[in-house]
């Protein structure tokens, strides 16, 4: 757990730095393991440059919707489903391949 915390805030800082420095689609592929579900979700957005109400207006869904399931909250299953599908995320965890 003591590694997780502290690896968090420097994958969000590369995340964050990535979608400022470019808007173009990127072929790195990250790998996380060990992380919660909540977690690799709101990577996943940071790392497509994407804010909590972007996702929110591509998946028809409020914001909160968005910020409960980085928070690991109670989802509406239809709800999640989109919104992973924005992301990429397929709603067994891993990314589907575009």
């Amino acid at each position: 757990m003591f590694v997780q915390k502290s690896v968090i805030p420097l994958l969000m800082a590369l995340c964050e730095h990535d979608a400022m420095e470019t808007k173009e689609k990127s072929n790195d592929i990250l790998v996380l393991t060990g992380i919660a579900e909540g977690m690799k979700i709101r990577l996943t957005r940071l790392s497509l440059g994407l804010r909590n109400i972007d996702v929110a207006c591509k998946a028809n869904v409020q914001p909160i919707d968005v910020t409960r399931l980085e928070l690991e909250r109670y989802v509406r299953p239809s709800k999640k489903k989109r919104i992973l599908a924005v992301l990429g995320i397929s709603d067994d965890g891993s990314n589907e391949e575009s």
